[in-house]
């Protein structure tokens, strides 16, 4: 039955029903070279006619591959490797990226990412809640090699550009609902909503919940019932028993306003909030094998000087009672429960009982649970100046609240139980000019960039009562930046391109963490006496003192806020040929940045055990005796490339190689009981790089991608032991390649469309030390769907298998080394199943005199 629903205004509009799938690209599902335009140097230009290697994913190659999030992107981009878990954290939802062997795997505000994530144009500071479901997306273009002159910030090892859809004068609706395996559900939605003839407005909400993967059991252990506090650590927001749940929603609004002829204005917000659990975490070993054949281990297969070990001796009271017996915040005493008169009161000792044998069961009970939440707001204004000359300002403010841990040590015990907070906020201002000068000649793009970032990270780690560490760290960091690029068109096919960035970054931070027990005032005070580190006004820096004079060594960050400062130019030229009209080469070189900061985590800042890198800036500390500071990381890279569309667009194929010589390279390493951010040296990466669509008919699209890295240290620090000229690169597989096919078939009066894709990629280490415990062998994902859509309808149905094969694969992993004696890992989810209905509305505008009408 027809209602009609009429509303009296002044804009008047008829809209009258046309659905004919569940969206426009459904209404013809067949199959062809797609003309992508991107915005890899800031102004849009044709996918085809750009001279940087650009992975570019519009909706229809996003659902052809199966890719949902950010994270599921690298499956299928050459020489990337994406990862939703930070090593030790338990934050899920951190995008750890890398792209040609660069990038980050730290989650800690003093690190930055080495793939910069934009929204919108607009730049996310935090890995942690940086991977985003890709719900009504219009493209995701991942940008390849240094982005030093454009996209500017810490994108030395690449960009991700997302960008949303753009409300229209189209009055739209769709969305799906899923569920499959886990009980997993799935919800999504948008809405584009013409508001008057000049006013758009969109809205589109997501919500995943799923249940987690790895069971905790509690193993059948005397003693285990007396460990009172079992699910302590600051496990007050645990979310669930089972390991790898999911539960987060998002929603997103945007409002363009056309002002007239010349000028445009986008506002956007967005909020999201996560409440996982932790990622699935097993321990794999008592202590790495290398730091087995090189210390040796106890009776229970700890590295006999470990904290792990330490544990043991306090509960069997063989450890010194001053450093056992101190409960410290968290009130936990074991000195001596199993040596002494009284039985009943007995725990289990730690060993290798922990390790399960089954990645999908932990014995752990501690802290699991990874919470955020973050909201941003933005406004995008484009105003055409002229015939040739256009004005673009971007400015956004965002801020994250997250807070997460795990139970790293996998068992009931109290021996290694990690939680952060993180408190953050950004702004940002980017201003564009794009003009054209010479006939259209030449073209340009001049702009600058401000970004300032407030950053609180409260860290909590119980080892009993041997150790415990809490407090604040906060970090303030200003950007600023000016840029242009050029572009010369020299012959009509020949141009040549010039760039060049100056960027100037000051880090300010103040350490407060420190030990909630005796311990570093028992076992490092000797080392430490006043006034061991001044200023250049002889007041004493570190350690902190006491009213009376006396050294505080519970505090391991120096007395007052640090501060260094880091700029840089960064250069980017080339050339660049239209040989014809269906093929585009390129040559280019260009450089990339990352900015230094400080080693905040327990030992690291101040243990003369451990000789550093560099100084400390302005603190009047002797070379080789602060590992506070690390230095910024660059690299040049040199790549040829080429694009082409062959036989009447039937195939697509890009290739490029390139030559990355990396220096100062930011790694993270184990030193003593904390991981430290250090420079290892530097290296040369070269690589291929080859994607291919093809088209045999309009009912059959298959699309391909290859990669191939090979990474190497041609120079190492000699403080950065145990990194070698021999050491593999992180998260960097020699070979890579991906597969996928989309084959329609008629049925009836609708279609069938099936869907098949696979990922493959070699060997790969987890970690910078190359802990063999985490090296991942070579490994493969097999997914796909069946979806039968009608002719005319405007729904769809879909059965979804993910992980087809039941592939399982470390994610990520920490080695403690001789500290605490552990070695963990990360694992992917299992195989999956999904079915899905999608459902969709597209209506058609037209205006009238006084009312607007809706028949549906």
């Amino acid at each position: 039955m027809k209602k009609s629903i009429t509303a009296k205004g002044a804009a008047a509009l008829t809209v009258v029903a046309a659905a004919t799938g569940v969206n426009a690209q459904q209404a013809d599902s067949s199959f062809q070279v797609e003309e992508i335009v991107v915005t890899a140097r800031r102004v849009e230009e044709s996918l085809q006619s750009t001279p940087v290697t650009v992975s570019a994913f519009t909706e229809r190659a996003l659902e052809t591959r199966g890719i949902t999030d950010t994270v599921e992107l690298a499956n299928f981009i050459p020489n990337a490797t994406f990862d939703t878990e930070s090593t030790f954290s338990g934050a899920a939802s951190t995008f750890q990226g890398f792209i040609r062997g660069i990038g980050q795997s730290d989650f800690a505000i003093n690190t930055d990412p080495g793939v910069g994530v934009y929204i919108d144009d607009v730049y996310i500071a935090r890995t942690v809640g940086a991977v985003f479901e890709l719900y009504d997306i219009q493209q995701v273009e991942v940008l390849k090699g240094p982005q030093g002159t454009l996209f500017g910030r810490n994108s030395i090892g690449g960009a991700i550009n997302i960008r949303t859809k753009r409300p229209d004068n189209k009055f739209s609706a769709h969305g799906s609902v899923a569920f499959g395996r886990f009980d997993y559900i799935g919800v999504d939605a948008a809405a584009n909503l013409p508001i008057s003839d000049h006013v758009f407005a969109s809205v589109a909400v997501a919500s995943r919940q799923q249940d987690g993967f790895q069971d905790r059991v509690l193993p059948d252990l005397p003693g285990l019932k007396n460990i009172v506090s079992a699910n302590m650590s600051q496990a007050t927001a645990r979310n669930g028993g089972a390991q790898g749940r999911l539960d987060n929603q998002s929603i997103r609004t945007k409002l363009l306003w056309e002002a007239g002829e010349r000028l445009k204005t986008t506002f956007s917000a967005d909020y999201s909030r996560a409440g996982d659990g932790a990622p699935a975490q097993a321990v794999l070993s008592l202590i790495g094998s290398q730091e087995a054949a090189d210390v040796g281990t106890d009776a229970l297969g700890l590295n006999p000087n470990s904290l792990s070990s330490l544990f043991n001796g306090c509960v069997l009271g063989l450890a010194p009672a001053p450093v056992c017996a101190t409960s410290g915040e968290f009130g936990i005493d074991i000195f001596n429960v199993n040596g002494d008169s009284n039985p009943a009161n007995d725990i289990p000792l730690f060993g290798d009982w922990v390790i399960s044998n089954d990645i999908d069961t932990s014995f752990g009970t501690g802290s699991n649970f990874s919470n955020f939440d973050s909201y941003g707001i933005s406004n995008v204004l484009l105003y055409e100046l002229g015939e040739v000359l256009r004005l673009k300002s971007i400015a956004s403010y965002r801020e994250l609240e997250a807070n997460f841990g795990t139970d790293l040590d996998g068992s009931p015990l109290p021996i290694n139980n990690t939680t952060f907070s993180i408190d953050q906020n950004q702004f940002s201002y980017e201003l564009q000019v794009n003009g054209s000068a010479l006939d259209g000649r030449l073209s340009y793009t001049l702009g600058g960039f401000y970004f300032e970032e407030e950053t609180v990270q409260a860290d909590q780690v119980l080892i009993g009562s041997v150790l415990q560490i809490g407090g604040d760290n906060s970090q303030n960091t200003r950007t600023a930046a000016l840029f242009g690029e050029a572009n010369y068109d020299i012959t009509g096919k020949l141009s040549a391109t010039f760039g060049l960035r100056y960027t100037d970054e000051r880090k300010r931070l103040q350490i407060d963490q420190q030990s909630l027990t005796r311990f570093f005032g028992i076992v490092m005070a000797a080392p430490f006496p006043s006034g061991f580190l001044e200023d250049d006004e002889g007041d004493s820096v570190f350690p902190r003192l006491n009213a009376d004079g006396s050294p505080n060594v519970n505090f391991l960050g120096p007395d007052g806020a640090q501060e260094a400062d880091f700029d840089d130019v960064s250069i980017r030229t080339g050339l660049h040929y239209q040989i014809n009209n269906d093929v585009f080469a390129y040559l280019t070189f260009s450089q990339g940045f990352k900015s230094g900061g400080f080693t905040t985590r327990l030992t690291a800042p101040f243990n003369p055990e451990f000789n550093p890198s560099s100084a400390l800036i302005g603190a009047g500390i002797p070379p080789g005796l602060s590992t506070l500071i690390f230095q910024p990381e660059t690299s040049d890279t040199y790549e040829l490339g080429i694009k082409t569309d062959l036989f009447n667009g039937k195939i697509r194929a890009n290739a490029a190689a390139f030559r990355n010589e990396y220096k100062d390279i930011q790694i993270v390493v184990t030193r003593g009981i904390s991981p430290a951010n250090e420079n290892a040296g530097d290296g040369l990466i070269h690589g291929l790089e080859l994607e291919l669509e093809a088209y045999p008919s309009d009912k059959l699209a298959l699309v391909g991608s290859f990669g191939y890295t090979d990474a190497e240290y041609t120079d190492v620090d000699s403080l950065a032991f145990p990194i070698t000229k021999a050491s593999r690169f992180q998260n960097t597989p020699e070979v890579n390649f991906s597969l996928a096919g989309n084959f329609v078939q008629p049925v009836g009066r609708g279609e069938l469309v099936f869907n098949l894709n696979y990922s493959w990629r070699s060997e790969v280490v987890n970690d910078a030390q190359n802990t063999p415990e985490l090296v991942q062998r070579r490994v493969g994902l097999l997914g796909g769907h069946i979806k039968y859509q009608p002719g005319k309808g405007n729904w769809a149905l879909s059965l979804i298998g993910r992980n087809i094969t039941d592939a399982r694969f470390i994610g990520g992993g920490y080695n403690s080394g001789t500290g605490a004696s552990l070695v963990t890992a990360t694992f992917n989810r299992p195989a999956e199943w999904r079915l899905q209905l999608d459902f969709g509305l597209s209506l058609q505008l037209h205006k009238l005199s006084k009312e607007t009408r809706f028949i549906l």
